[in-house]
């Protein structure tokens, strides 16, 4: 009886239509495309950062390895038979044509091996496969006693097309202004007469020639690399100089 006065219910099972499964599969489809071009998007930005920052870390190596190299210049003041600064073109095909090199004399430190213990001599260059080098040999004057001549050879930067130098010259002023204590170097002597560099107060001079027997008061090293739009500029000044910057009051 109670059964009678129930309602009957029938269920019917609903079918998906191919227009709703069609709007389904488009909704689908343009939420993956957007998700794919999202995460393409966030990977170019993360090689672009990337890059970036290995370009950014370059230049900090480069930087800090040079200013640690060239604050160590020795001076022929304290180091007449071991000092070598100069300026010099290719060597055997060792550099990329048109590009100078810098050779000079620094004092490395201790190391285990004697050869290149405190004082060597450094060539900084840029070889035909657009690397800034750092070649290290001993001191010229153990040259004579070795069988063969042992290189350190370190890659500085990669992806250098130029290289170029430029060194200052302070102007002459009264050296009384700073006590008259400038020091007087080897260079003064009747064996290595001074040169008179000119012009002064100028970064003009891009060769330094082996007969001017000194060290500049600074050094501006210019680097163009490849997908840089502006040149790397690096300026350091060589703390044993005997050229003293006077400034006015």
């Amino acid at each position: 009886m109670t059964n009678n006065l129930l309602p009957s219910m029938k269920y019917k099972k609903k079918f998906i239509t191919l227009i709703e499964l069609m709007v389904a599969m488009a909704l689908t489809s343009l939420l993956l495309t957007l998700l794919l071009h999202f995460y393409r998007d966030m990977e170019w930005w993360n090689q672009d950062i990337n890059k970036s920052q290995v370009k950014a870390f370059q230049i900090f190596y480069v930087q800090n390895r040079l200013s640690d190299i060239l604050s160590h210049a020795v001076s022929p003041r304290t180091e007449e038979k071991d000092f070598f600064f100069y300026t010099s073109q290719d060597v055997n095909g060792l550099l990329k044509p048109n590009n100078p090199s810098l050779v000079f004399t620094y004092h490395f430190g201790p190391n285990r091996d004697p050869l290149f213990a405190n004082h060597v001599l450094g060539r900084l260059y840029v070889d035909v496969h657009d690397n800034l080098r750092l070649a290290t040999l001993p001191s010229p004057k153990f040259w004579p006693s070795l069988a063969s001549l042992r290189m350190r050879n370190e890659i500085l930067m990669e992806g250098i097309e130029s290289l170029a130098f430029n060194f200052y010259i302070p102007p002459q002023k009264d050296r009384s202004l700073v006590g008259n204590k400038a020091p007087q170097g080897s260079f003064n002597k009747d064996n290595y007469p001074l040169v008179d560099i000119q012009p002064a107060d100028s970064w003009e001079h891009s060769e330094w020639k082996s007969e001017y027997n000194q060290l500049p008061a600074m050094i501006k090293i210019i680097l163009k690399a490849k997908e840089r739009k502006e040149p790397i500029t690096l300026i350091y000044p060589f703390p044993f100089s005997d050229f003293t910057i006077i400034y006015n009051k």
